[in-house]
């Protein structure tokens, strides 16, 4: 924890001499960027022996920068949601809960410069939802989503060899659920639609929709 402590100081040190030094604002990419590294520095293990990150950010940025990166409207912070679950399903890791990013100012901070707060945050605040399997039963969804696969550490396992150790995750967003695919090697599908591999965003569900993994499919059902 100390070493990561002192990353996070060592990067804002460097930015604050950026900032001084070129007297340029904020770019969005620089926080994308050290919005992936941050997401996946702690993990904590869960009930089901599954590693979770955290899944809630508050961004803190100085005045000027806030009101130049907020002006971009609602767009920068789904953008900066599907940095986050890209990153995430790339580790093959799952979020302690819903993801959340929130843009803060701090009249104290310089121009240039910003920090990372992450929490875990399992609070449910999707409907709740599972996967019917065919022969009719329904996997629950919980607060944190889940993960499909060959791997046995998955909590849908499909030994098939045409399905990846770790294929796909269904994952909860603001006020839905979203199934990425983990970067598999012959894809998912979604009615019968090829969805993004792990660098697109996440695909948003439907009561009803059908995820197709390999041979196997699953409905999404909202309880």
């Amino acid at each position: 924890m100390a070493l990561r402590a002192m990353e996070g100081q060592i990067e804002e040190f460097v930015e604050g001499l950026m900032a001084r030094a070129f007297g340029s604002g904020l770019q969005p990419v620089e926080i994308g960027r050290r919005l992936r590294r941050v997401a996946v520095r702690d993990r904590q293990v869960n009930v089901k022996g599954v590693a979770t990150v955290a899944n809630r950010f508050v961004i803190e940025l100085s005045p000027d920068d806030h009101d130049r990166v907020a002006a971009q409207g609602s767009s920068i912070v789904r953008d900066l949601v599907d940095e986050v679950r890209t990153v995430v399903a790339r580790e093959q890791l799952t979020f302690a809960g819903p993801v959340s990013v929130e843009l803060v100012e701090n009249a104290e901070r310089r121009r240039g410069t910003f920090s990372i707060e992450r929490s875990f945050d399992d609070a449910p605040a999707v409907q709740p939802a599972g996967l019917r399997l065919a022969d009719g039963r329904v996997v629950d969804l919980g607060s944190a989503g889940l993960r499909i696969g060959r791997h046995p550490d998955n909590d849908i396992v499909i030994d098939e060899s045409n399905v990846s150790r770790y294929h796909a995750q269904v994952l909860p967003g603001d006020d839905h659920w979203l199934v990425v695919d983990s970067g598999s090697t012959n894809g998912t599908r979604v009615n019968n639609v090829q969805i993004g591999g792990q660098s697109e965003p996440p695909v948003r569900l439907g009561d009803g929709d059908i995820i197709m993994v390999g041979p196997a499919s699953f409905t999404f059902t909202l309880h």
